[in-house]
């Protein structure tokens, strides 16, 4: 847990994003539901089997 605790503070220092614990989280959230929303998207809001698109992985940062 301590390697992942610095990473994440290497991360936020090198990218100017410090900010408290509560609007990280609700960054962290934001983040998250858009990937969620892609997830219901990819399945027709649970009609079909899932499919990935290529919405979501631009959402988990994945290019082609």
């Amino acid at each position: 847990m301590k390697t992942l605790q610095k990473r994440v503070s290497q991360f936020v220092e090198k990218n100017g994003v410090e900010a408290d614990v509560a609007h990280r989280l609700l960054d962290t959230l934001s983040e998250l539901g858009e990937v969620a929303k892609e997830v219901l998207k990819g399945s027709r809001y649970g009609s079909k089997r899932y499919v990935r698109t290529e919405s979501f992985e631009a959402e988990l940062g994945h290019s082609h």
